[in-house]
């Protein structure tokens, strides 16, 4: 295929505003079909190609690639404080163009795998586990993010605020659970399920409630729930990641599988909990 093709290609997607900044019906399908392609069939395989154990040390070192993620997006928001560094593009033949969700995903995916690749290269040669140096890349990269973000935060008490209300539910229905001598939440890995999509709805709920004239809710469902009472939209959440965890505990024994399957969950809401959470701390007017 040559540039010519690509190009007629190009042209034909933006007709429906496929590669249109931000979401649209098409390419949010468009990009979630090839995220999900991406994470189950391309790089699980790999994984079990490598031979890698999936646990919890595993998952903590992918969380820090989403946190990195998370951040970098922000860099592209002309309503934050720490925007303008990075200007998006429609072009897909552009690196700027993925610096944007949904396609943001990919690129991460991607980058992860690279620096996976470059641990598991080191390990042999340095006699250590892969894992700390996969999460010492991460650190290595995400910490001056953080730092830098942290900085330039606009709206301290919210922020702080919406992390303590993230936790705190997530520390009562611990205890509730235990009360009622049930052992769900006794995984480290199903509470960080729990606690990704908790943060997601928690930030949202903000974002709807106090700064109404400045968010929207994009998707419909949501927007729908929402619509009705934005605490309604936290509960629901729970509910729902509650019973995913069940199912997924319940049909899938495979340990790797069932943690690989919980942590495409924990990206889902700490991607979108993360970046709530950092907009609404980082707001300009």
């Amino acid at each position: 295929m040559n540039l010519t093709s690509i190009s007629k290609i190009i042209k034909i997607f933006n007709k429906f505003n496929l590669f249109e900044k931000g979401y649209t019906i098409f390419n949010t399908i468009l990009f979630s079909i090839i995220g999900i392609i991406v994470y189950f069939f391309i790089v699980y395989p790999y994984l079990l190609w490598r031979k890698v154990e999936i646990d919890f040390e595993f998952i903590k070192a992918v969380l820090l690639f989403v946190g990195i993620g998370s951040i970098i997006r922000l860099f592209s928001q002309s309503y934050s404080s720490i925007g303008g560094i990075i200007n998006l593009s429609n072009n897909p033949l552009s690196f700027n163009f993925y610096f944007q969700f949904p396609q943001m995903f990919i690129l991460l995916a991607l980058s992860f795998l690279v620096f996976f690749e470059i641990s598991l290269e080191l390990s042999k040669k340095l006699k250590y586990s892969y894992f700390k140096i996969l999460q010492v890349i991460g650190l290595v990269i995400f910490i001056p993010l953080l730092l830098y973000v942290l900085f330039n935060i606009k709206y301290l008490i919210i922020f702080l605020l919406i992390l303590i209300i993230t936790v705190l539910i997530l520390f009562l229905l611990i205890k509730l659970f235990k009360l009622l001598k049930l052992k769900l939440l006794n995984s480290k890995i199903n509470r960080l399920v729990l606690i990704s999509q908790i943060l997601d709805g928690v930030a949202t709920f903000f974002a709807i409630t106090f700064f109404k004239d400045i968010f929207a809710e994009q998707h419909v469902v949501s927007f729908f729930i929402l619509s009705i009472n934005p605490i309604l939209f936290v509960v629901i959440k729970i509910i729902i990641s509650l019973l995913v965890i069940f199912l997924i505990d319940k049909f899938v024994k495979n340990s790797s599988e069932n943690n690989y399957y919980k942590l495409f969950i924990i990206i889902i809401g700490l991607v979108t909990g993360l970046r709530d959470l950092f907009t609404i701390a980082l707001l300009i007017f």
